[in-house]
C-alpha cells in the first residue's frame, strides 16, 4: 500500500535524523555565539610573543567576524529550512506530472542554480561586512569595493553552476536507479572533487587572481634542494599577486597529479625573510609528501556515503516521492538541507583531520629544515600579518580551527606541546 504523503512530512515518516541535526547545529550555533562573546584573558607566554595591544586588537576584529559567521549559518539554515518546505521551481511543472529522467536533471539543474543565487543574497550582509568592511577596517584589504563585488559575483555564478550540475545529476540518479542511487552519487562525488581538484589550479584560480612563476633565483635554488631533500619532484613554484587585494599573508598546495603546484603569495616573499620562506615551502611539501589531498578526498567519500544512505534511511517513502515533481524537489531541498547540517554538526571531526594533517605538515617542515628558530619567528610573523586569534577559546578551537593555533605552533617547535 502507498504511504499516505501531506504538507507536513511530504517525504515520509522517520524524522529522527534532521530533528538530531537541527539539535547539534543549533547548540553548535549557540556555543559558538555566546562562546565569541565572553571575556578573553591570554596566557603570559601569548604576552610575550606579541604584546597586550595586538591580543587586543586581534580579539575585537575575532569578535565581530565570529559574530557575523554566526549569524550568517542561522540565516543560510532558516532559508533552507524554508525551502525544504516550500520548495521554487516544481510548482510550475504541475502537481500531477509524472517525472522523467530527463525532466529530473532540468529540475534539479534549475532547483541547484536557484538555491545558490538564494543563498548569495541571504549570505551578501555577512560577506559584505565581515569580507569587505572589517578587513578594510583592520587593514588588512587593499581591495576596492568595486574589486570586492567583482569576486563576489564569481563566487556566485561558479556556486550557481556547481550546484546546478550537482543537483541535475543528484535528481537524475534518484528516478533513474531508484535503489543505487547513494552508491552512484557517492562516486560521482568523488570524480567531481578530483575533477575540481585537478582543474582548480588552471581554471579556477586564475579566474580570481594573476599568478607568475616564481622568479628569486635563489629561492628557486632552495626549492630545488629541499625537492631533492624531501624525495620530491617540484617543477612548478606559482607567485600569487595577492598585494592588489589583501596585506594578508598565505601560502598554498594546490592541485593532483600534473597540476600539482605551491603558491606563495607575493605578500609572504614582501614581508619573509628567505628563511622563513623556505620553512613555509617545507610545510606546503609535508602536505605534498603525506598525501592529504589525496586522504581528503577519501574521507569526504567516506563522510558523503554514510550521509546518504542515513538519509534514505530516513526517508522510507522517497521512491514514491520523487514521481511527482513537487516531490522530487521537495526530497532534493531535504537532502541539501541535511547535507547542510551534517556538515555543519560535522565540523569538529572534520575540521580535527585537518588539524591532524597540519601538525604533520608542520613536523615535517621542522624535520626538512631543522630550525625551530625560524619556525617560530615564521609563525609569529604570519599571525601578525594575518591579526590572527593565536590563542582562541577552547571550544572554538575545537569546532571551528582547521590548523592548530599559533601558540600551539610555537609550542610544538619548542617541543613543549604535540596537540593536534
Amino acid at each position: 500500500m502507498a504511504r499516505r504523503m501531506n504538507s507536513r512530512n511530504p517525504c515520509g515518516e522517520r524524522r529522527y535524523l534532521l530533528r538530531a541535526l537541527w539539535t547539534l547545529s543549533l547548540a553548535f550555533v549557540a556555543l559558538w555565539l555566546v562562546s565569541s562573546s565572553l571575556p578573553r584573558t591570554h596566557s603570559q607566554e601569548a604576552v610575550s610573543y606579541f604584546g597586550q595591544d595586538y591580543l587586543e586588537k586581534a580579539d575585537g576584529r575575532a569578535f565581530r567576524g565570529r559574530l557575523a559567521a554566526g549569524l550568517n549559518a542561522l540565516a543560510v539554515f532558516l532559508v533552507l529550512y524554508w525551502i525544504s518546505r516550500s520548495g521554487l521551481v516544481a510548482r510550475w511543472y504541475g502537481a500531477s506530472r509524472l517525472v522523467t529522467p530527463k525532466g529530473a536533471f532540468l529540475l534539479g539543474l534549475i532547483s541547484g542554480a536557484a538555491v545558490a543565487c538564494l543563498l548569495a543574497f541571504v549570505s551578501f550582509p555577512g560577506s559584505l561586512y565581515a569580507g569587505y568592511l572589517l578587513e578594510r577596517q583592520y587593514g588588512l584589504s587593499n581591495a576596492a569595493f568595486g574589486v570586492w563585488l567583482v569576486d563576489y559575483t564569481k563566487g556566485l555564478v561558479m556556486s550557481a553552476l556547481m550546484y546546478g550540475v550537482a543537483g541535475g545529476f543528484v535528481a537524475w540518479a534518484l528516478v533513474k536507479f531508484p535503489r543505487n542511487w547513494p552508491w552512484l552519487l557517492t562516486l560521482g562525488f568523488v570524480m567531481a572533487s578530483a575533477f575540481v581538484t585537478f582543474i582548480y589550479p588552471w581554471v579556477v584560480a586564475p579566474w580570481f587572481d594573476r599568478f607568475h612563476p616564481l622568479e628569486d633565483q635563489a629561492l628557486l635554488a632552495d626549492v630545488k634542494q629541499l625537492s631533492e631533500k624531501a624525495g620530491l619532484n617540484i617543477d612548478k613554484v606559482l607567485v600569487m599577486e595577492a598585494s592588489a587585494k589583501t596585506s594578508r599573508v598565505n601560502a598554498y598546495f594546490a592541485g593532483l597529479g600534473r597540476s600539482r603546484q605551491v603558491v606563495l603569495y607575493d605578500t609572504l616573499l614582501m614581508t619573509h625573510t628567505r628563511d622563513q620562506v623556505n620553512l613555509v615551502l617545507a610545510h606546503e611539501m609535508g602536505h605534498w609528501r603525506y598525501g592529504h589531498v589525496s586522504k581528503g578526498l577519501w574521507a569526504s567519500m567516506v563522510g558523503t556515503l554514510m550521509v546518504l544512505l542515513a538519509f534514505r534511511w530516513s526517508m522510507p517513502g522517497l521512491s514514491e516521492t520523487c514521481a511527482t515533481y513537487i516531490g522530487l524537489e521537495r526530497a532534493l531541498m531535504i537532502l541539501l538541507l541535511v547535507s547542510t547540517l551534517t556538515g555543519y554538526a560535522a565540523s569538529p571531526v572534520t575540521n580535527a583531520i585537518s588539524r591532524r594533517f597540519e601538525v604533520s605538515a608542520d613536523r615535517y617542515s621542522l624535520e626538512l629544515t631543522g630550525d625551530p628558530g625560524t619556525f617560530i619567528s615564521t609563525q609569529v610573523n604570519l599571525a601578525k600579518a594575518n591579526l590572527s586569534d593565536v590563542e582562541p577559546p577552547s571550544f572554538l578551537r575545537w569546532f571551528g580551527w582547521t590548523h592548530p593555533t599559533t601558540m600551539e605552533r610555537i609550542r610544538l617547535a619548542r617541543g613543549t606541546s604535540s596537540a593536534p
